[in-house]
């Protein structure tokens, strides 16, 4: 079975920093807003989307098994 996660910004979270787009430029960007957005809402996993959400200041980014629902990131 494939597993895919998702991928999720608290946008009332985020202040912006810029360091998800930084350590996964293939996942994040920051919009318009200067605040974080998922390039793509479901992803194959990747410990570059791991990284983003465990160094976000603020845990503004969920990841979360696809078919489940179970949080993978932050703990």
């Amino acid at each position: 079975m494939n597993t895919t996660w998702d991928i999720r910004v608290d946008r009332s979270l985020c202040i912006g920093s810029g360091m998800c787009a930084a350590s996964s430029p293939a996942h994040f960007e920051l919009g318009e807003d200067h605040k974080s957005h998922p390039r793509a809402d479901v992803v194959d996993p990747d410990d570059e989307v791991l990284d983003a959400a465990l160094n976000c200041p603020v845990e503004a980014i969920t990841v979360s098994d696809h078919a489940t629902g179970t949080v993978i990131a932050p703990e």
